[in-house]
């Protein structure tokens, strides 16, 4: 079945309508047959002797801002913002005195060091988080998308407890 949305509607409404174990069952398409575009008009009354030259330095600016990139730029920021509200971190050293680490695969030793400041995006919050844990041995970890420095877009498992949630 389909469902025709932007893509901030349709992951915010599988977010909201689907525990997180089913939400994987769920997908996005990216199909030009399955999207449309909404025209916006400004009209430039004829009883003025300057319309048709408000419409040309109208048209020009608008160029401009498309050439730019920054109608591009603010479509993404507010996709972004969309799909990723309440799931942007700030990664800080725990209290144990342990490194800031993110394990590359989930039960296995190797890490990596995370530089301070580190933030991320979290893809999978831990069963703790969403209340399906159910070895209380086992350590709580999330999944996350680093978003900024050097590992920059590197996905890691990461201990709940270095996780501080941004904004909201």
């Amino acid at each position: 079945d389909y469902l025709a949305a932007s893509r901030a509607v349709g992951e915010s409404l599988i977010d909201r309508a689907f525990p997180m174990e089913d939400r994987r069952k769920f997908g996005v398409l990216d199909r030009p047959a399955l999207t449309w575009s909404m025209g916006v008009h400004f009209l430039f009354p004829r009883s003025r002797p300057d319309a048709n030259d408000l419409k040309q330095a109208f048209d020009r600016a608008l160029a401009g801002i498309e050439a730019s990139g920054r109608v591009a730029e603010l479509r993404q920021t507010i996709e972004w913002q969309g799909r990723w509200k309440g799931r942007v971190v700030s990664l800080h050293e725990p209290g144990t005195g342990a490194p800031l680490a993110g394990h590359p695969r989930r039960g296995v030793a190797d890490f990596v060091l995370l530089p301070r400041g580190s933030r991320a995006v979290v893809l999978e919050w831990s069963g703790y988080f969403v209340g399906t844990a159910t070895d209380p041995e086992e350590p709580s970890m999330s999944y996350v998308q680093l978003i900024n420095g050097p590992l920059r877009g590197e996905r890691l498992w990461v201990r709940d407890e270095i996780l501080e949630l941004e904004g909201e």
